[in-house]
């Protein structure tokens, strides 16, 4: 009867490395999925915060209205002297009083028409632009009907200049600002591109914790 040779520890210990390849593989495969499942989730939590606020963002329409100015005698002595005298007006529009007739007028406070005035002339020409932003359309166009009414009955008494309505109050049909659909599609891009940069850092370090295993 005839006994085995006792196996060289040197072929059992050149056999050991041979699994390693398939462990090495299952480990990559494994932390390739588990970089992935983190990109997916970055990307879902970044959507999710993103199109909240969107949706949430408060919505605001603005009103317009242009009103210019000229010599009332024609006996004022240069532009730069009537561009001079027009300055006043964006105070006009922007007085207590102005806002706060069109804070009562469009059922709003007065910390709201403040906000969402904005009054004043327009550089190189006697056109005073008025602005009013306010959630409401109609309460929008409303204040900016009064503030515009406002410097109209303010310019009526002023001995030197008289006021030219050019532009009566109106409001756009939709809000003012960017469009949401175009914020939902910027969240999503934006999303997009943090979820593949972080799933590009966690590929570029897997080589790094491979050879410190290793």
């Amino acid at each position: 009867m005839t006994s085995e040779p006792p196996l060289d520890d040197s072929s059992v210990q050149s056999a050991a490395p041979n699994s390693n390849p398939r462990r090495s593989h299952e480990k990559t495969a494994s932390s390739g999925a588990a970089g992935w499942t983190l990109a997916v989730l970055v990307f879902t939590v970044f959507c999710l915060l993103g199109v909240g606020y969107v949706a949430l963002a408060p919505v605001s329409y603005k009103a317009s209205a242009v009103v210019s100015f000229q010599p009332r005698n024609g006996d004022l002595s240069g532009r730069d002297l009537v561009a001079l005298l027009a300055q006043r007006y964006p105070e006009v529009a922007g007085s207590i009083d102005s806002i706060t007739s069109a804070a009562a007028k469009a059922q709003v406070t007065p910390a709201q028409v403040q906000k969402g005035l904005s009054a004043k002339v327009a550089p190189n020409t006697l056109n005073l632009l008025i602005d009013v932003s306010l959630p409401d359309a109609e309460q929008a166009k409303t204040a900016a009907d009064a503030i515009y009414g406002r410097v109209l009955t303010e310019a009526a008494i002023d001995p030197n200049l008289q006021a030219v309505a050019v532009q009566t109050p109106t409001v756009g049909p939709a809000p003012s600002g960017a469009p949401k659909w175009l914020l939902y599609g910027a969240v999503i891009a934006i999303s997009a591109v943090i979820a593949i940069l972080l799933r590009a850092v966690i590929a570029a370090r897997r080589p790094d914790s491979a050879a410190l295993q290793g």
